[in-house]
């Protein structure tokens, strides 16, 4: 690979920056107007909001989505946090969540990565440390998703994310009307590809929650996190994902456990989150490992705004994480994908 072809394009460095803007604005907010959990969860509904919008879309197609996927995080974090005091219930509900978000994967790339992200926000509500008024988490994750939004409105307005050869909302509509027969046919035979996927997902993601809680693990929600994340379709992509994620991590994990002993401020955190989310966010399309590389101290720094100086969180994602890829790697061990041929003859 040429220096040119390794070079983050414009495009690409223009998306990490306004993610790192949809990240840092919540935080930065809530911290000086709040509480360091209200800042967490801010951060995280902007975040997600922010990276699952559809770039070079039209303006209408962008807003439509973050406005359609704006109350399905809310009631997300607010769903986790509601069934987090009692671990059979999460052992339960995300499971089940999980499982609808591994069926979702029919109606194609534009939707897909709406559910997998509002399958992240449940299980960061059932694991972070705080329990809000279910009404503040909704004025708190309104905030954060409508800040997100607002970024998506000015930075399509001023070009800076133009439409690049978008259909348009008869564009979405004409890709979605084929999803709910094949929807249908799927769950009619659970015997192909997507309702296994799905399955697996739904029995990593409990089996995960099952190790976290009733394991006893610090900070155990990086293991259903990491089971979310590297869990594909596929085998070889779930091999690599755990592969590169937990190496990673393992790096990150250590920058982060420097950072968060160092930096004792809150304010001093957050600016340190900044570069790495930009970072993060620029690398993570190209070069995998490393872009986890820089999230993994990011993400620490931001869980650790609510008791800066915990350098040990950043051990326990580093170990969590490792268990997560080995939950996602013997799904597909145990759940193995059907070869293509035989699915055919079916």
């Amino acid at each position: 690979m040429s220096l040119a072809q390794a070079a983050p394009t414009r495009a690409e460095l223009v998306k990490a920056a306004r993610i790192t803007l949809a990240l840092i604005g919540p935080a930065a907010w809530f911290m000086a107007f709040g509480t360091p959990g209200e800042a967490i969860l801010a951060a995280v509904a902007g975040l997600y909001l922010g990276i699952v919008d559809p770039v070079g879309e039209t303006l209408a197609v962008r807003l439509l989505a973050g406005l359609a996927t704006m109350p399905l995080l809310v009631l997300a974090l607010e769903l986790g946090i509601l069934v987090s005091p009692q671990p059979w219930l999460v052992v339960t509900v995300v499971p089940l969540v999980a499982f609808a978000a591994g069926l979702v994967n029919v109606f194609g790339p534009k939707v897909s990565p709406i559910s997998l992200f509002v399958l992240q926000a449940l299980i960061v509500g059932a694991g972070v440390p705080v329990q809000p008024p279910l009404a503040e988490i909704l004025r708190i994750g309104l905030a954060g998703c409508g800040w997100a939004l607002l970024l998506t409105l000015l930075f399509t307005v001023t070009r800076l994310e133009p439409p690049a050869g978008a259909a348009g909302l008869a564009g979405l509509r004409q890709g979605l009307r084929p999803a709910w027969p094949r929807l249908r046919s799927v769950l009619a035979a659970p015997h192909e590809q997507p309702f296994r996927h799905a399955v697996r997902l739904g029995i990593g993601i409990a089996s995960a929650e099952g190790l976290a809680f009733y394991g006893d693990l610090p900070h155990g929600l990086w293991v259903p996190l990491t089971v979310a994340i590297i869990l594909k379709p596929d085998a070889a992509g779930t091999r690599a994902a755990a592969l590169q994620r937990i190496a990673g991590s393992t790096g990150g994990g250590l920058v982060a456990a420097l950072l968060a002993a160092t930096l004792l401020s809150p304010w001093s955190q957050l600016v340190a989150m900044t570069p790495l989310a930009f970072a993060a966010f620029t690398l993570l399309g190209r070069y995998y490992a490393l872009g986890v590389a820089c999230l993994t101290p990011m993400v620490i720094l931001l869980v650790d705004l609510a008791d800066p100086g915990e350098w040990h969180w950043a051990l326990a994602r580093v170990g969590d994480t490792a268990v997560g890829g080995l939950v996602a790697l013997a799904m597909i061990a145990l759940l193995p994908q059907v070869p293509a041929q035989q699915e055919a003859r079916r």
